[in-house]
């Protein structure tokens, strides 16, 4: 039988962090409250309880990171916990971009142990296994360098990695039910935006995280062994969008002034790069983002 984890809703909130979060998020879950709250305002979900680790749930956030960082901060988020809130307000993607985090959608923060933050790539890692366990659910995700997840050539979550001494805090944000218009889509985007829900797959964001988190982890945990082996490298090639094929590659440096340039993707490299083949050879590229050619 597969463990779950304890789940812990703060009903409570904390001004100028987090609100209450609210009672339809959960009643359209799979779990409920059980209990009385704690000295925190957080109240104990029923149904949970067989796996040591904790998925903290609350309101409408900054950013799923801020709570974290707070929980961190005052030794209550331990290795493999995470946050999940119900909206955020501020919430960010690559390069600091604007993350729309509307209700509905999976907006997560996850505590990786410390000795993740040796790993290059590691965005890349966790996204190569998010996509494994989606597609063993159906959802035929492909990972876009360096840290996108895609469905039917449209982007459909992201991934981001923040770290603090003995701290590594994996951000994933995935569109269940909506997503932004192309309007909405920064002008430098190289990819238009989809939801699971526009493609037919029905998920709520608690739900999902409960049935998923521990194959996540799983995956993760092999991978981290084999990283000797370049298991990076072989791990996150099966499902990478555009492999063999030919790609605009947009370096970060050159995103302001539109400079791009068409290169063959070959796949990722040992330490996170991606390899390209461009018209001067093959090239490892570390910094910017790639799009259809």
């Amino acid at each position: 039988m597969k463990e779950s984890p304890h789940i812990l809703f703060w009903q409570k909130g904390m001004q100028g962090l987090a609100g209450p979060l609210g009672r339809s998020f959960y009643e359209s879950s799979g779990f409920s409250p059980s209990g009385s709250e704690d000295a925190g305002g957080w109240v104990r979900a029923g149904k949970s309880g067989t796996d040591e680790t904790l998925i903290r749930v609350c309101g409408d956030c900054s950013t799923a990171f801020d709570v974290a960082f707070w929980l961190e901060e005052r030794g209550l988020f331990s290795d493999w916990d995470s946050v999940l809130a119900e909206s955020q307000s501020a919430g960010v993607g690559q390069y600091g971009r604007h993350w729309i985090s509307p209700v509905g959608n999976l907006h997560l923060v996850w505590k990786l142990p410390g000795f993740f933050s040796a790993v290059e790539g590691l965005p890349l890692m966790l996204g190569a296994a998010l996509t494994e366990v989606f597609r063993q659910k159906g959802v035929p995700l492909l990972l876009k360098w360096p840290n996108d997840l895609i469905l039917e050539e449209r982007k459909v979550g992201g991934m981001l990695i923040r770290s603090r001494p003995d701290c590594v805090l994996a951000g994933m944000g995935i569109n269940l039910v909506s997503a932004p218009s192309d309007r909405e889509i920064r002008k430098n985007s190289t990819m238009a935006a989809t939801s699971l829900n526009e493609k037919g797959f029905f998920f709520h964001p608690l739900d999902l995280w409960v049935d998923i988190m521990g194959a996540v982890r799983e995956i993760l945990s092999k991978s981290i062994e084999k990283i000797s082996d370049y298991g990076l490298m072989t791990g996150s090639t099966h499902w990478l969008w555009r492999k063999g094929q030919t790609v605009m590659v947009y370096p970060s440096e050159g995103l302001a002034e539109g400079l791009s340039f068409p290169a063959v993707l070959i796949g990722p490299a040992g330490d996170g790069g991606l390899r390209l083949l461009s018209e001067k050879g093959e090239i490892i590229f570390y910094s910017g983002s790639i799009g259809p050619a």
